[in-house]
């Protein structure tokens, strides 16, 4: 899955479904950063809101760490 197929999205757990594959399938390493909240909203077509409650979902999975300011 590559981050252009997330257009099919239309919700955040849906969204949040298609970065955890993206992050199963290898493609980020421990550390790496996701794209933005802004590039996700392009991405999935999805308002910004719903991109940062499936990040919120993400970290409370623990699949990514949030750390404010840092991009």
């Amino acid at each position: 899955m590559q981050w252009n197929d997330l257009a099919q999205c239309s919700s955040a757990e849906e969204l949040a479904r298609g970065i955890r594959t993206i992050l199963e399938e290898g493609s980020f390493m421990p550390g790496d950063r996701l794209p933005t909240i802004r590039d996700l909203s392009s991405y999935s077509g999805l308002g910004r809101s719903e991109v940062y409650r499936a990040v919120v979902m993400l970290s409370a999975d623990g699949w990514v760490v949030q750390k404010r300011g840092s991009g």
